[in-house]
Parts: C-alpha cells; sequence; structure tokens
C-alpha cells in the first residue's frame, strides 16, 4: 500500500535539529493523512548519526544513510527514491511547521497536474523561537519581520515576513523555496531528479527552471506559515565553506542554462522572462487558512 505522501529531510550534523523537528511534526501534522517521514543523514559525524539514527526510531521515522557526503541533490534524490510515494514534500533540518501543516500542500499536488512543484511560505525565526513553538500543537510565535536589500530582495519574496505575507495569494516563481517545497513524483521523473552537479545552492533553482522549461511552473502558496530557522544547516557547519559552494554552484547555474537556452545569462533572475512569461496563466485550486478550497489564475 502507498503511503499518500512523503515528508523527506536531509540533515548533517544536526541531530538536534532533526529531534525538534520530528517532535514538531509529531505535534502538529493531521493523523488522518496517511504518511511516510524520512531521514537522510547526508555522512556526518559519527555521533550525529548515531543519535539520528535513535531519534528516527523513537518517532518512527525511517533512516537512511549517506556513507560518503554527497550533498543536497543527492539526499533529495535518494529521499524521492526510498519513498513509495506519489507526491514528495522536502524540508530543511530547519524547519518547524504550522499546526495541520500537511493539508493544503497535499491538496495543492494532488488538485494542479499543471504545476511543477510549490514552494511552501515560511517565517523567519531565531533559534531562540524553537523551544516556545514546541510546547504544543497550538503555540505561535510572533516572527522576525525580516528586511532584505539590493541582491537579497529575492529571498523576501520567497520567504515573505508576517506583515506583508498576511491575507496574500498563491504567485508564480521561478523556482521552488528550497527549505520547503512539495512536488508530484511524476515531476521528478520528467526533470530527471535533482541535479547532482550541485551540491548545495541552486539546485532548487535548477528544478524550477528544468520544470518551467518542460512547461510547469513554480508556484508560492500563502499558507500555512511554517517557521524557518534560517540557515542553522549551513551556520552550523563552518567546514562546507558555503559561500564558496554558493559561487561554484551559481556558477555552474548559468553555464548550464546559458548553454541549453542558447542565450548569455547573466544572473539567475534574467532566465525568468525567458521562461516563465512564455507560460499562459493557469488556474489552480488551493486551501486558505480556514482549509476552505479557493481558486485563482497564476
Amino acid at each position: 500500500m502507498k503511503d499518500v505522501i512523503t515528508i523527506g529531510i536531509p540533515t548533517y550534523n544536526g541531530w538536534q535539529r532533526v529531534e525538534n523537528m520530528l517532535n514538531n511534526l509529531k505535534q502538529r501534522t493531521e493523523p488522518n493523512i496517511d504518511h511516510d517521514i524520512v531521514i537522510c543523514d547526508d555522512s556526518g559525524r559519527k555521533d550525529h548519526q548515531d543519535k539520528v539514527r535513535a531519534i528516527c526510531q523513537r518517532y518512527g521515522a525511517r533512516f537512511i544513510f549517506h556513507p560518503v557526503n554527497k550533498g543536497v541533490p543527492s539526499a533529495w534524490n535518494t529521499l524521492v527514491r526510498s519513498s513509495n510515494s506519489d507526491y514528495i514534500i522536502l524540508l530543511n533540518d530547519d524547519i518547524l511547521v504550522a499546526n495541520r501543516w500537511l493539508g493544503a500542500p497535499l491538496h495543492a499536488l494532488q488538485e494542479n497536474p499543471s504545476i511543477g512543484s510549490f514552494g511552501l511560505h515560511c517565517y523567519f525565526i531565531s533559534p531562540s523561537d524553537v523551544e516556545p513553538l514546541l510546547v504544543g500543537p497550538n503555540a505561535k510565535i510572533i516572527p522576525l519581520n525580516v528586511r532584505w536589500d539590493g541582491p537579497n530582495l529575492i529571498l523576501n519574496e520567497r520567504f515573505p515576513s508576517l506583515p506583508s505575507a498576511a491575507g496574500s495569494k498563491p504567485g508564480r516563481m521561478m523556482c521552488p523555496t528550497g527549505c520547503a517545497f512539495g512536488f508530484r513524483r511524476t515531476m521528478w521523473e520528467k526533470v530527471g531528479g535533482f541535479d547532482e552537479q550541485y551540491r548545495a545552492f541552486y539546485e532548487e533553482t535548477d528544478f524550477g527552471v528544468a520544470c518551467a522549461y518542460l512547461g510547469y511552473p513554480a508556484v508560492q502558496l500563502p499558507c500555512p506559515g511554517n517557521y524557518h530557522i534560517w540557515s542553522q544547516t549551513f551556520g552550523s557547519a563552518p567546514e562546507i565553506n558555503a559561500g564558496q559552494v554558493m559561487s561554484d554552484s551559481k556558477a555552474k547555474f548559468l553555464a548550464k542554462w546559458s548553454a541549453r537556452l542558447g542565450i548569455s545569462i547573466s544572473d539567475a533572475p534574467d532566465i525568468h522572462p525567458h521562461l516563465m512569461d512564455k507560460i499562459a496563466p493557469i488556474q489552480i485550486r488551493w486551501l486558505d487558512e480556514n482549509e476552505t478550497q479557493q481558486t485563482d489564475f497564476v
């Protein structure tokens, strides 16, 4: 029997984040939705691996281990391949979810076959906000009102702060939010999975552009309002040298899609008019904060 949806979570030296997350998911995931939770440890330290394995056993999550560190897209592919579900949601290990968070993205995936992927809205929070969110399924905090400048403005659009997100509708975007997004298995198969030439960063951008290249745009859902402890995964692992990895990934991404599209691309947003604007508006169905179906064009 297939699980309706798989929740896949990669981790690297993050046993405490995994424990908080599984505690959070246990409290806040709808019990009537058949789901599978899988953790992929991407060859972190032995002490972290042992703790993550024990935590998974305690919470009933499946545990997968990479004997060699392969990077985020490889972990994502491993999580998808390990699943028997038609629908997949991938979460960073530094995400905490809202109460009854799973119904809206599952509904969106089931009702909208013309979409490549759905990004899930997340509020920024700080590490000190984690404990208050774990006291019960209805616990809430006031999220940080993060403001970005210059080239980082796109991040503020993809991870809206509380005032700008309230009452908003789904919106079309070039790529899903890599910290929390969902897609159909058939879409993953159409694009050939996640490109493992990236170790981290730009892998979700590449996936979104690959879907758009085939005519399937990405859409950002305004609810549920989950929580993202910004940059905890890479911030706690200086040995990854995240800045250099990001720079290398960007260069690979621009070279790949410049060649594939036959145009010179100087930055990721330059791809948008070459792909997204060529896809006609489509009608989507989504659930609002009251779990009432809404229909909009994006």
